[in-house]
């Protein structure tokens, strides 16, 4: 289990839902409390994950592709391929502004380094292109190294032990929430032929985002009372 956690980016949770969803074989029990996962495991993972982030397949989809060992690209129907045609528009019409912008000020005015932008880029949170040593960044990328600038300023720096790579860990999160989201999305319009899914997309997205923060803060602080409670009695942490 370790190694296909590892291999395959997905928590033991996931793995084990797969399992009891049958999307998976049974492990071969080597002990009361032990299993052996094979290469076969490994290939139906990655399989799952391709039809999940490429081509935005739900669960019930996806069980129906690998039970038919069919190609999830001749199994979408009429009305899958016209959703996903009309978000993916949707995205790079209205969602998605490509207007390049130079991280060069916050570097030039030492806010941050060089090497900092590289270990964003190395980590896969952002992907500028660059110009005479000189980071170029699409806006959203030049908002998360914003972001990040004052983070660091904020003191999650270096001198704490932060390093560029942990901002992975936000980003291996998005991940793991935008694909239930897909999958939410895909199973609710796929047959809909009375509401533009585009438009429903563009009109929520601040609201998501706005929802997203507010949860963050609301269970960032739950856990710290936790905490706090749990220390003045002596306790653990909370999970």
């Amino acid at each position: 289990m370790r190694d296909l956690v590892e291999q395959t980016g997905l928590t033991r949770e996931t793995i084990h839902y797969y399992l009891s969803e049958g999307l998976l074989p049974p492990a071969i029990k080597t002990g009361r409390n032990t299993a052996l996962y094979t290469e076969q495991h490994l290939e139906r993972l990655r399989k799952i994950q391709d039809l999940r982030d490429r081509h935005f397949l739900p669960l019930k989809a996806i069980r129906a592709v690998l039970e038919e060992g069919g190609d999830a690209s001749h199994d979408f129907t009429a009305a899958q391929r016209e959703l996903i045609h009309k978000v993916v528009e949707s995205f790079r019409t209205n969602l998605l502004d490509h207007s390049t912008a130079g991280a060069a000020q916050s570097v030039q005015q030492g806010r941050i380094s060089i090497e900092e932008v590289r270990g964003l880029e190395r980590a896969g949170v952002i992907s500028p292109r660059w110009n005479g040593g000189q980071p170029l960044l699409e806006r959203d990328d030049a908002e998360i190294l914003e972001a990040w600038t004052r983070m660091t300023e904020a003191g999650i720096s270096r001198e704490r032990g932060f390093e560029p790579a942990h901002a992975s860990l936000y980003l291996k999160a998005i991940k793991r929430m935008v694909r239930a989201e897909i999958e939410l999305f895909s199973e609710r319009y796929s047959d809909v032929r009375d509401a533009d899914p585009s438009e429903v997309v563009r009109r929520a997205m601040p609201h998501i985002e706005q929802l997203i923060g507010a949860l963050h803060r609301k269970t960032m602080l739950a856990f710290i009372e936790r905490l706090d409670a749990g220390v003045g009695r002596g306790g653990r942490a909370p999970d």
